[in-house]
């Protein structure tokens, strides 16, 4: 079998040190390491065949732990479905309802209420600036169709228009001199 020498941060260690301690599943740190090594390849490569002796019993043994690692817990789902909630209601224009959305599934303080506060925040200063006849600070959504071009979109952009600033796809308004007869 090749040897290598791996540096590992002295953190790092400890910690592994502390789990291969405290697990069933693991006999040695290098066995750990042996395993990580075969797991992590494995994801990597679903055609990955562990050659590691023992891998499938250790694989069994921390499988439960796998699960829910890899698997989104409650708290995600309900943010999901919250945020959901909150961009249908901003949807309809409904600001007051996504709000109280918001304050039914979370505490004030939670970093998920800030954040869904700052997406109604934003949603609202967007359509006060619309209502104002300002055009909101950021990416506007562009329409969607169905491939043919027309809606709001622009696609006849000139190379003059591109180097005055405008991207393409986006229209500027661009002076042209006007052109004399010669004559």
């Amino acid at each position: 079998m090749a040897k290598e020498t791996v540096r590992y941060p002295d953190a790092l260690v400890a910690r592994i040190e502390e789990f291969v301690t405290d697990s069933t599943a693991f006999e040695s740190k290098s066995e750990y390491h042996r395993f990580a090594s075969e797991f992590l390849l494995s994801l990597l490569d679903p055609g990955h065949e562990p050659s590691v002796l023992g891998y499938g019993e250790i694989f069994d043994d921390l499988e439960g732990e796998l699960d829910d690692a890899f698997e989104p817990g409650d708290d995600e789902e309900r943010f999901l479905e919250t945020y959901i909630r909150v961009r249908r209601h901003l949807l309809h224009g409904e600001v007051g309802e996504a709000r109280a959305t918001v304050d039914e599934a979370y505490d004030v303080t939670d970093r998920e209420a800030l954040l869904l506060d700052e997406l109604i925040g934003r949603s609202a200063s967007a359509r006060t600036d619309t209502a104002s006849g300002r055009a909101p600070i950021g990416p506007q959504p562009r329409a969607v169709g169905n491939g043919q071009s027309g809606g709001t979109e622009s696609h006849g952009a000139t190379e003059t228009e591109r180097r005055d600033g405008a991207a393409e796809g986006e229209s500027a308004t661009v002076e042209e001199p006007p052109i004399e007869s010669e004559g």
